[in-house]
């Protein structure tokens, strides 16, 4: 949940800078830039078409980015955690039923 969040306002963001300024006028205050603009690439013109293209590249290039810097902050993070053990004795009869039907204990 947290990634899509941070990846769509990364996005969002990011295309607002990175695409021409008279394109972005053309979309409504609060329009989701990215779904609105996905559906019109294969109908632009040339040069409107590559600007387009480059802006989406890199502003996935920068989520990228992002989420590497998160998961690095996540992996330091973890190394300081202590180590439990886990159980190693096996209960065979979790969860079974006598034949009275009682649960056995």
């Amino acid at each position: 949940m947290w990634g899509v969040t941070i990846c769509g306002s990364i996005l969002q963001n990011e295309l607002i800078h990175r695409l021409p300024s008279d394109f972005v006028a053309v979309f409504p205050e609060g329009t989701s830039i990215a779904y609105a603009v996905i559906p019109l690439i294969p109908t632009m013109e040339q040069p409107l078409k590559d600007e387009v293209r480059k802006a989406f590249a890199g502003s996935v290039s920068v989520i990228w980015s992002v989420l590497i810097g998160i998961g690095g902050m996540g992996l330091v993070s973890s190394l300081p955690m202590k180590s439990l053990p886990l159980h190693t004795d096996l209960d065979k009869d979790w969860g079974m039923v006598s034949e009275t039907g009682e649960p056995k204990v």
